[in-house]
């Protein structure tokens, strides 16, 4: 878990995973756009003073995420839906910034805590409405799309994957943390993220979760 002088990445970190948790997801271009742009800036102010060299994973992961960013780019030639391939294209441009940006920021740690915070905020927030009995009904094609935790995310699957990732977020600090309050606060997350994963009946989710 971070230390005070985390806090600022921490913050942010936990500032944007919430913002675009409550904007769709960060699916619509209104979304990601925004992000994209800003998570540039970062990158660029990174590059700028000189950060570190990222581990060799970092590298190919982001080289695997920006030769994916150019196919996508390139596809527009000749696909029949051009601005699907262009909003595409811009999506998985913001994911290679962030990746660039985790890990070029050399805080991690701090990072990982502020995803783990907005990922329980999000699935708390969700699992109130869903147990509070007013839902709101997702437009799908999924005939058992209201029967299904989707929100603030609108995509049960989405939010299934956010609640997977927040679990072993938890469980990982909760483990590792050098730091019994810490520890203590990883701990408490488990349930809410657990029962959030149960109400989406996403089974991709869970086998995801096994494999961690």
């Amino acid at each position: 878990m971070p230390s005070p002088r985390d806090a600022v990445p921490a913050l942010g970190a936990f500032a944007l995973v919430v913002a675009l948790g409550f904007d769709e997801g960060g699916y619509a271009p209104t979304a990601w756009g925004w992000s994209a742009v800003l998570l540039l800036a970062l990158l660029a102010a990174l590059l700028t003073r000189g950060a570190p060299r990222p581990g060799r994973w970092a590298i190919v992961l982001v080289a695997g995420l920006a030769a994916l960013f150019v196919w996508s780019g390139m596809s527009s030639l000749w696909s029949s839906h051009v601005g699907a391939s262009v909003e595409d294209a811009g999506r998985v441009l913001s994911y290679a910034a962030a990746v660039a940006v985790f890990a070029l920021a050399g805080a991690g740690p701090a990072l990982l805590a502020g995803v783990l915070g907005g990922a329980t905020l999000l699935c708390g927030y969700g699992l109130a409405r869903w147990l509070l009995g007013n839902p709101e009904i997702p437009l799908s094609a999924d005939p058992q799309a209201a029967e299904r935790l989707s929100e603030p995310i609108g995509y049960a699957n989405g939010v299934a994957l956010l609640a997977a990732m927040g679990l072993l977020l938890a469980v990982g600090f909760a483990a590792r943390s050098a730091q019994t309050r810490h520890a203590a606060l990883a701990s408490a997350t488990p349930p809410l993220l657990a029962a959030t994963l149960y109400f989406t009946f996403g089974r991709g989710a869970w086998l995801a979760l096994g494999f961690g």
